[in-house]
């Protein structure tokens, strides 16, 4: 169906646009650098999602592990995990849904955490991309400051539609 399907990706859009940047919580130990979590991204899109009736499942097709080679200082190895998925975006409101591959990876010296921490990555990664989310932390990238939007790509209100040629 041709009118659900816009349905869905104009609440995805309409989502995109409202989510406000998130503030960094997580420490990442090795870059030295705050970073947004999954859980603060999460925590920012779930009321949206409630009030577009949207729903997210995550469902992990494979999950792969190698040695990398590499070794800690006390000799234990890196393993990285590599993990396919599939995120799944349901309208509540029309039943439709949009179906997203994705894969993820993370490398861990411990033996029993590859795997959350490619979910985690996953989790973080997909709901950045799709719904356009900037993490504070990016903000410092580009030295502290906003794009400006050009006057010629001012988002329009849905009420306003882009005039015909005279």
């Amino acid at each position: 169906d041709l009118k659900a399907r816009a349905t869905i990706y104009r609440k995805i859009a309409a989502i995109a646009a409202a989510i406000q940047p998130v503030k960094p919580t997580g420490y990442n130990q090795d870059t030295k650098k705050k970073y947004a979590d999954a859980d603060d991204i999460t925590a920012a899109l779930k009321p949206l999602l409630g009030e577009h009736q949207l729903s997210i499942t995550m469902h992990i097709s494979q999950a792969r592990r190698e040695d990398t080679g590499q070794r800690t200082g006390s000799g234990t190895p890196y393993i990285l995990t590599m993990l396919d998925c599939t995120f799944i975006i349901a309208d509540g409101e029309t039943g439709e849904m949009v179906v997203c591959p994705w894969s993820a990876e993370a490398a861990d010296h411990m033996k029993d955490k590859g795997i959350p921490k490619a979910l985690t990555i996953a989790r973080r990664t997909f709901l950045i991309h799709t719904f356009q989310i900037i993490a504070e932390e990016e903000k410092q990238l580009y030295g502290g400051q906003q794009a400006e939007p050009r006057p010629d790509q001012a988002p329009r209100s849905q009420e306003q539609r882009p005039h015909a040629p005279t």
